[in-house]
């Protein structure tokens, strides 16, 4: 728990009860990283949202900015992001990343920051930003208010909104999660991940170039929110849950939104054996994601609260592969394939497919050199012999019998037709 003598002198909420229901306390080095996070993502989706609506301004490829035009694009996202911080600052007092981290900006005398005070404080980000570990991180450590250069000049500090709470005898005797357990409880939630993501990419209208490209840089946010979500609401995941652990601050109360964010956001970061080891070297059981984000997961006695996790996670996960299917726009739907370098990976396993075929269906379809070499590259030269390669399913042979035949067209760019053949394929089938 934090000390009396860090608890600010000013109190923005009092109550005639005592004690007070809301102090605040001078907001950490740890707990003001956590927010310019969050504040940095949002950020980057507001810039790429304006990065395209630019390039369809300009009639460019999106973010195929060049000279004057790269010239435009940069300096408008900068403004934009001081623009940012300058309008939640200035009317809310916190960004969106403060308040979810329970943040808020203040005077150091008492009372809102003036609006002169915002505009100073982020004006002097053009310093803070190129020298981060000067101005900016160096200030915040060594100073005693964790304040940076912007807020020295401009007489603000951040505060943290402390809710008065006591801990119960259950937090103050809970042990810090095992490691490989947890590890464990993952592996439980990958299949969920894995179907959440593949529903998600299923309602992404592959045919069209443009919202396929939006909806596909959307993806690692919906990923973010799907894990947060739960854990924010419920403290917990199923694979979490299932061994009894929860999620909470270092101080063992409720986690912010802004905490689960950034632990998630790192969680990639942390699938390699140095983090494990990290995680087990620490006292507290924490990975790095958990360190960045001042989060812990202790062992606790399940309760109905955290159980809700399942569901929740389960339901969502369904249903994005439910609405996922009835795009009939989605990749599968369109014949797209993954590749993967040199190699091509169907999206559903053929073995999968053959349950809902409701026709004759083209498995393979490749040009190649002969029988057994596929050209990959798909160009052939004059005068080369051109083998088709394809396997068709969804048929039945009926009484030892059963006939397929197929024509073939081909094509210029300008769509005139320069090859036809009739009954290319004209042969009878005995199995």
């Amino acid at each position: 728990m934090t000390e009396a003598s860090d608890v600010s002198e000013t109190v923005l909420e009092k109550s005639k009860t005592h004690p007070p229901h809301h102090l605040y306390r001078l907001a950490t080095l740890q707990e003001r990283l956590v927010s310019f996070l969050v504040d940095l993502v949002l950020n980057a989706y507001l810039i790429a949202a304006w990065g395209l609506v630019l390039s369809l301004y300009l009639r460019h490829p999106p973010f195929a900015f060049r000279d004057s035009s790269r010239m435009l694009f940069v300096s408008t996202a900068f403004a934009l992001h001081l623009g940012y911080f300058l309008l939640f600052e200035g009317v809310l007092a916190a960004t969106p990343g403060k308040m979810l981290g329970g943040l808020i900006i203040h005077k150091k005398g008492g009372g809102i920051p003036s609006l002169g005070a915002v505009f100073l404080r982020n004006l002097l980000r053009l310093l803070d930003y190129p020298l981060f570990f000067l101005t900016g991180l160096g200030l915040m450590e060594t100073s005693r208010k964790c304040c940076r250069l912007g807020d020295l000049l401009s007489g603000t500090v951040v505060l943290k909104k402390m809710p008065f709470r006591e801990q119960n005898a259950e937090l103050r005797e809970a042990r810090p999660a095992s490691v490989t357990i947890r590890c464990l409880a993952f592996l439980i939630d990958l299949p969920l991940v894995i179907g959440f993501l593949y529903g998600i990419l299923l309602w992404i209208p592959a045919p069209q170039r443009l919202p396929s490209w939006i909806f596909l840089n959307l993806v690692p946010l919906f990923l973010l929110l799907y894990f947060s979500a739960s854990e924010f609401l419920f403290r917990s995941t199923f694979g979490k849950i299932l061994f009894g652990y929860h999620v909470t601050q270092q101080d063992g109360s409720p986690p912010s939104l802004a905490s689960v964010l950034i632990r998630n956001l790192f969680r990639p970061l942390d699938l390699n054996p140095v983090s494990y080891l990290v995680a087990l070297a620490s006292r507290k059981k924490q990975r790095p994601g958990d360190i960045i984000a001042g989060t812990q997961v202790l062992k606790l006695r399940r309760r109905w609260r955290g159980a809700l996790a399942i569901p929740f996670l389960v339901l969502l996960a369904a249903a994005a592969c439910f609405f996922g299917s009835r795009n009939h726009l989605n990749f599968y739907e369109a014949g797209y394939a993954v590749r993967v370098g040199p190699w091509k990976v169907d999206p559903i396993p053929v073995a999968l497919q053959r349950f809902w075929y409701r026709s004759i269906h083209l498995e393979r379809f490749e040009l190649a050199f002969n029988t057994a070499e596929v050209n990959e590259s798909r160009r052939f030269d004059r005068g080369d012999i051109l083998f088709v390669l394809f396997r068709v399913s969804g048929f039945q042979v009926r009484n030892g019998r059963g006939w397929i035949q197929a024509d073939m067209r081909v094509r210029d760019p300008e769509g005139k037709v320069v090859l036809e053949r009739l009954n290319v394929v004209n042969e009878s089938l005995r199995e």
